[in-house]
């Protein structure tokens, strides 16, 4: 019996670029009565339900009325949303085009123009692009007068030390977020990336009239893992472990040169937990050597009890305290043996929050709350991590 229910399963299932190789189980999943709300929710969460929807208009017969009619909607409404997000993203980068400012189209914006060959097909919050360290300045204001608006009004202190400035809010009111980059990985973070090896390996690429550029695999790759398990601490899993598997599935790895670009950048255990995870998700190849190579040094029954913890963590809230969070965390990254000095990835979080004013302090009545809402995520929280059922 597997740690993860039936609608996790369905939702990896059904979200692999290969799903119709496993039709057999997904047909069998499907009729399995699963509680389809907590489907949806997952799914919508995890940015993955228009996806979903695509599989499992095949099956509307085995879900809810109401519950079909509501992924339907929502399917609609992000495909739609995705329509002007590739428009907008057009938009801005012709107005830097103009301006001879280069652009290279990072995460979802790169893979959506690239691998998936369509937005619909791989839904995003936001668009993040790449320039020149020495022209983002000229960048972010050619976007300014082009009608996008600052997100955050004040907290210049805080993206003095960010890879990317402050964030814009789009002038046609869909409240889409640009950041423009001066650096792919994060600047106050502890990786050595070679810029210019990295605009070096970018191949171009064509969106709308404009010429762009993007990432290769491997910079992809490394980028998909530093945002996966440091930025955001192994949340975002579901997006994570589908870009990871349709890169990989796309074309063949040059797998020594990815792993040469890990161990480089300071990013190993980085890029080892997010293939781990990602093989036991999807069940996407990656090679045992590499995985070896990359693998944190540490017992293997720990190794796979981490991997059950940030699995379950991510796609439930299941960890009960953010100091044990953290403690895993480390466990898993290692970052003083990584060569990651006193850096933490909270630390923007701390300095986000004291800089705009953030801190939340609960009364007795949200800490007791809290607290028994914790008792609930300790028992679950335990039994996936000394488990020793399969994830899948």
């Amino acid at each position: 019996m597997p740690i993860l229910p039936d609608e996790a399963r369905l939702l990896f299932l059904a979200s692999r670029p290969d799903a119709v190789c496993e039709r057999t189980y997904l047909d069998a999943l499907a009729a399995s009565h699963p509680n389809w709300r907590a489907v949806g929710q997952l799914a919508e969460r995890e940015k993955l339900l228009p996806i979903l929807w695509s599989y499992m208009r095949d099956h509307a017969e085995v879900i809810p009325t109401e519950v079909r009619e509501a992924f339907r909607r929502q399917a609609a409404v992000t495909e739609f949303r995705m329509a002007l997000t590739e428009s907008a993203l057009r938009q801005t980068v012709e107005a830097l085009a103009a301006k001879g400012i280069r652009v290279m189209l990072l995460k979802g914006a790169a893979l959506a123009t690239t691998v998936y060959g369509s937005f619909a097909r791989r839904p995003m919050g936001d668009l993040d692009i790449l320039v020149d360290s020495k022209e983002a300045g000229r960048a972010w204001q050619v976007m300014r007068e082009a009608g996008w608006t600052l997100e955050l009004e004040g907290g210049e202190e805080f993206y003095e030390h960010l890879n990317h400035l402050p964030g814009l809010l789009d002038p046609g009111g869909l409240q889409l977020v640009l950041e423009i980059h001066r650096s792919m990985l994060p600047l106050t973070g502890p990786f050595a990336l070679d810029e210019t090896e990295l605009w070096r390996e970018a191949r171009s690429a064509q969106l709308g009239s404009t010429r762009v550029w993007v990432p290769s695999d491997r910079h992809q790759l490394l980028h998909l893992s530093v945002h996966f398990a440091w930025s955001n601490m192994f949340s975002g899993i579901g997006r994570t472990v589908r870009d990871v598997a349709t890169i990989l599935g796309t074309s063949p790895m040059a797998w020594a040169e990815f792993t040469e670009l890990a161990v480089q950048t300071r990013a190993r255990t980085c890029a080892f937990w997010t293939l781990m995870i990602a093989r036991t998700l999807t069940g996407i190849q990656v090679p045992t050597e590499v995985l070896e190579s990359l693998r944190p040094r540490q017992p293997r029954v720990m190794t796979r009890a981490l991997e059950r913890a940030y699995i379950t963590s991510a796609l439930f809230g299941a960890c009960p305290s953010l100091r044990v969070a953290r403690l895993l965390w480390g466990a898993g990254v290692q970052p003083e043996a990584s060569g990651h000095g006193k850096a933490r990835p909270w630390h923007t979080g701390e300095l986000f929050a004291s800089v705009f004013h953030l801190d939340k302090k609960l009364g007795i009545g949200g800490r007791l709350a809290g607290q028994l809402r914790a008792a609930e995520r300790w028992w679950r929280f335990a039994r996936a991590v000394v488990s020793p059922r399969r994830i899948l």
